[in-house]
C-alpha cells in the first residue's frame, strides 16, 4: 500500500535558523535592517530601551526596530513572515521586479527575518500599509523554551503546534509610535540574547551605516551641501533609553573627513571602474584620465597574483570566465614618507587612522554583502599575499578604500552563504572572481603606482629645473645689472676726464711755461692710464663672469664621465672593470653652450645624436663601406657589418677576436639577436618614431626624454656598438701589423 508522508518539523528549527545559523547580534540587526530596506523604508531607528548607559543589558531590556517602509497585510504576516523559506523575494528577482524606490530585492532565501531570534526569544510584530486604519499585532514568545528543552527527547514539538497569537493593536510606546505615520513596521524584541556593550553598538552602527556604499556620496560631493541630504533616502539612527545617540552624527563627521581628505590626498583615483568577461578588458579613470587594459595583456599576466590562478587552468580562455561582469573603484593613499616629491600626500597619524577605517566593500545591488570590508577581513587575502609572494606586489588592506559591484542579473553564481558570511564558494566561480581582483590589485601596485611616483618625481625634477633656471635669470640680470652700473660709473668718470681737459686747455695760454704745458700732458696722461687701468678691469671682470657661467653650464649638466651614470650600467653587455669610455667633452659643451638655458635638457640627446653619428662614421671610414645618408641607416650599416664579420667564413679577424666580440652578448646567438634588436631600435622600415627618428626630431624640437628612457638608450644600446666597433678597429690594426 502506497503512503505519502509528510515533512514536520520541529520547533527547534527556529532556534537552528536564528540563534544557531546567525554569527552574531550584529549581523543579525543587518539582516531585519535589510527586510526593512526591502519595504521601501527611508528611515530607519533603532530603539534600545531599559539599557545601562553603556548599553549593558538589564532584566527588562528591549530593542525595537522601526521602519517607515510599505508595511504588511495579516495575509503576508500568515503567508511570508510566518513562513520559513518563502521564495517570493527571489521570484520577484528572477523576473525582474524592484521595490517603487527601484531597490533591488535583497532577501532570497526567506529567513533572514528569523535572525531576530538571535536577539530575542519574544518578538513583537506591529506593521500595517497606508491603506489600513488600524495595526495588525502578532506575538512569538519562545521564552519558555530553553536550550536544554530543545535538546531533550521530552521537547519534541513541531512546528506547526507553535502559536503565534495575533490581534489588531497599537504599539503601547507613544516616543516609537511617533516616529512613524500611516504605515510601517515595528519590531520589538524582549527576553534578549547575548552580551551588550558600547563597543558592540558602535560597530554594529558601523556596519549599519555603510549599508549602501558611501561612492554615491563621493561622485556628487560638496563641501557646500550638507552631509544629511545625502544620506536622506536611507536613514539609520539609534536611540538609548528615550535620547537619540551621537552614532549617526560622528559617523557622517568621520565621512565629511574623509571626503576632504580624499579630494586632497589621494595618490591614485580609480573611478568608474567596470571588467567585461567577454572581452576581458577592465575599463576605468585613473585620477580623471580614461585607461584600459585587458587582463590576459602582457602588462596583467606577469604579475604572480595571475599566475597563481589564471596560469594553472590548462588552455583558459575568455569564454571560461563565469563570475559575470563588475563594476568597481579604488583609492590608494601613500602611507610612506619618503621622497620629497610625496610632500603633498603625507597622511598625518590621524589621516592614517581615517583611511584604515574604510577597506575594500563589496555590494550587490547597491547594497553590501557582509563581512567583506570589516577590519579583519581580508576576504581578497592582500595581507596574505603581500607575506607569501612579495609586500611590494600589492598595496596594505589598511592603504586602500574599494567598491566593488555586482548584481543578481549579472552575477547570478556569486550567491550569499546562508549563514550570511560572505560567497557561496561555487565551485571554481568565487575563486575566480577573487582572482580577478586579486590580478588588478596586484597591477595597480606594481604598474599604476609606480607610473604615477615616477610622475611625481619628474614633476619635482622639473619644478626643480624651472626654479634654478629662473635663479640663473635672475643672477644674470643681477650680475648684468652691476656690470652696467660699473661701466656708467667708468663712462661718467671718463666724461668728467673729458671735460676737465676741454676746461685745461681753455686755461691754456699762449703764455704758459712749456714746464706747465708739459705739467698739464702728465696729468693728463696719468688720467688716461687710470682710465686704461679701469678698461682693463673691467675686461677681466667680465672674462670671470663668463667663465663663472661656463661652470654653471658644466655643474647643470653634469657629463662628465665620474659624475653619471650613463655608460657604467648595460644589462646586455658584460662591461670589463677597467673600461673607460672617454667623451669628446669639449666637443659636446660647445653644442650646449650655444642652447639657449631652458632647453639644457635637451643635452642627452645631443650627446646621443652625436655619438653615435661619430661611431658610425668612425667604423665606415674605418672598414671603407659605403656612407649612408640617414643616421638610421649608417647604424643598420654598421651592425650589419659586426654580424658579418663574425660569421664563420669570414676571414677578416682571427676566431679569438671573434669569439671576444661575442663574449660581449654572451654567445653567437645572443650576439646576433641583441645586435638585431637595436638594428631594430634605429631603423626599421614602416616604423614611425623609431629612435633614430626621434635623436633628429628631439634635437631641433624641445620635448623632455624620460631619465628612465635615457639611461637604456645609453647602456644598452650606445654604450655596446661604441665598445665592439672600436673593439674592431683595434683588431683591424692588429691583423694589419
Amino acid at each position: 500500500m502506497v503512503e505519502v508522508m509528510k515533512i514536520a518539523p520541529e520547533t527547534r528549527i527556529l532556534k537552528m535558523l536564528g540563534e544557531d545559523l546567525i554569527k552574531d547580534e550584529k549581523t543579525a540587526l543587518i539582516e531585519l535592517v535589510k527586510n526593512s530596506y526591502d519595504a521601501d523604508a527611508t528611515d530607519i531607528k533603532i530603539f534600545f530601551k531599559n539599557f545601562e548607559d553603556n548599553f549593558e543589558l538589564n532584566d527588562g531590556s528591549e530593542i525595537y526596530i522601526v521602519d517607515n517602509g510599505d508595511g504588511m497585510t495579516k495575509n503576508e504576516i500568515v503567508n511570508n513572515w510566518l513562513s520559513p523559506g518563502t521564495a517570493n523575494k527571489r521570484r520577484k528577482k528572477k523576473m525582474g521586479e524592484k521595490t517603487k524606490l527601484g531597490r533591488v530585492y535583497q532577501g532570497e532565501k526567506g529567513i533572514g527575518r528569523y535572525s531576530m531570534l538571535k536577539l530575542g526569544k519574544t518578538v513583537e510584530l506591529f506593521t500595517k500599509t497606508s491603506s489600513e486604519k488600524k495595526w495588525n499585532h502578532a506575538k512569538l514568545d519562545l521564552s519558555t523554551y530553553d536550550s536544554e528543552y530543545f535538546e531533550s527527547p521530552e521537547g519534541t514539538h513541531l512546528l506547526s503546534e507553535l502559536e503565534v497569537v495575533y490581534e489588531e493593536k497599537n504599539c503601547d510606546d507613544e516616543l516609537v509610535l511617533s516616529h512613524l505615520e500611516d504605515k510601517g513596521t515595528i519590531l520589538k524584541l524582549s527576553n534578549l540574547n547575548g552580551i551588550w556593550n558600547a563597543k558592540k553598538v558602535n560597530e554594529i552602527y558601523d556596519d549599519l551605516a555603510r549599508l549602501e556604499p558611501i561612492s554615491k556620496i563621493i561622485h556628487g560631493w560638496s563641501s557646500n551641501k550638507n552631509i544629511e541630504s545625502y544620506v536622506e533616502k536611507f536613514s539609520i539612527n539609534l536611540f538609548l533609553n528615550g535620547k537619540e545617540t551621537s552614532h549617526k552624527k560622528l559617523f557622517l563627521e568621520d565621512v565629511v573627513k574623509f571626503l576632504n581628505l580624499l579630494e586632497k590626498k589621494c595618490l591614485v583615483s580609480i573611478t568608474n571602474g567596470k571588467f567585461d568577461d567577454k572581452t576581458g578588458n577592465f575599463e576605468f579613470y585613473l585620477n580623471g584620465s580614461p585607461h584600459i587594459i585587458n587582463f590576459q595583456s602582457t602588462s596583467f599576466t606577469k604579475y604572480p597574483a595571475y599566475k597563481r590562478y589564471f596560469l594553472e587552468r590548462e588552455n583558459f580562455k575568455i569564454e571560461d570566465l563565469r563570475c559575470g561582469g563588475f563594476n568597481f573603484e579604488f583609492y590608494a593613499f601613500n602611507f610612506s614618507s619618503r621622497g620629497n616629491y610625496l610632500k603633498n600626500y603625507v597622511l598625518t597619524a590621524e589621516e592614517k587612522e581615517l583611511v584604515e577605517k574604510h577597506r575594500i566593500y563589496l555590494y550587490r545591488d547597491n547594497a553590501r554583502v557582509y563581512p567583506y570590508g570589516e577590519a579583519k577581513n581580508d576576504w581578497l587575502e592582500i595581507d596574505a599575499l603581500r607575506g607569501l609572494i612579495r609586500a611590494n606586489e600589492f598595496l596594505t588592506n589598511g592603504q586602500t578604500v574599494g567598491f566593488i559591484s555586482i548584481s543578481h542579473s549579472e552575477n547570478p553564481l556569486l550567491r550569499d552563504k546562508t549563514n550570511r558570511e560572505g560567497l557561496i564558494e561555487d565551485g571554481e566561480v568565487t575563486f575566480e572572481f577573487v582572482a580577478l581582483l586579486q590580478s588588478f590589485l596586484n597591477y595597480l601596485r606594481r604598474d599604476i603606482y609606480e607610473t604615477v611616483l615616477d610622475g611625481l618625481k619628474e614633476e619635482e625634477l622639473r619644478v626643480k629645473r624651472e626654479a634654478d633656471r629662473k635663479a640663473e635669470e635672475m643672477r644674470k640680470v643681477k650680475e648684468a645689472e652691476e656690470m652696467r652700473k660699473v661701466k656708467e660709473a667708468e663712462e661718467q668718470k671718463a666724461e668728467e676726464i673729458r671735460k676737465a681737459q676741454e676746461v685745461e686747455k681753455k686755461k691754456t695760454t699762449e703764455g704758459q711755461s712749456n714746464r706747465e704745458t708739459i705739467s698739464e700732458k702728465e696729468k693728463l696722461g696719468k688720467k688716461e692710464l687710470e682710465l686704461s687701468d679701469r678698461e682693463k678691469r673691467l675686461a677681466e671682470r667680465e672674462k670671470e663672469v663668463r667663465k663663472q657661467e661656463r661652470r654653471v653650464v658644466d655643474n647643470y649638466i653634469g657629463m662628465k664621465v665620474e659624475k653619471t651614470e650613463f655608460f657604467k650600467q648595460s644589462n646586455i653587455v658584460t662591461v670589463p672593470a677597467n673600461l673607460k669610455v672617454t667623451i669628446d667633452y669639449n666637443e659636446l659643451l660647445k653644442q650646449v653652450t650655444s642652447l639657449d638655458y631652458e632647453t639644457h635638457y635637451l643635452v642627452y640627446v645631443m650627446a646621443f645624436r652625436a655619438l653615435t653619428e661619430d661611431l658610425a662614421k668612425k667604423y665606415i671610414g674605418a672598414r671603407e663601406l659605403t656612407l649612408k645618408a640617414g643616421l638610421g641607416e649608417k647604424i643598420a650599416s654598421v651592425i650589419d657589418d659586426l654580424k658579418d664579420i663574425t660569421k664563420q667564413k669570414d676571414t677578416t679577424l682571427t676566431k679569438p677576436q671573434k669569439e671576444e666580440l661575442q663574449r660581449f652578448f654572451g654567445g653567437y646567438n645572443p650576439f646576433n639577436n641583441q645586435l638585431d634588436v637595436i638594428k631594430d631600435k634605429f631603423h626599421k622600415e614602416g616604423q614611425q618614431q623609431i629612435l633614430a627618428t626621434k635623436l633628429n626630431t628631439f634635437a631641433h624640437t624641445p620635448v623632455w626624454m624620460n631619465q628612465r628612457e635615457a639611461l637604456d638608450i645609453a647602456n644598452n644600446v650606445i654604450l655596446p656598438l661604441m665598445l665592439l666597433s672600436d673593439r674592431v678597429i683595434v683588431f683591424l690594426k692588429e691583423n694589419q701589423k
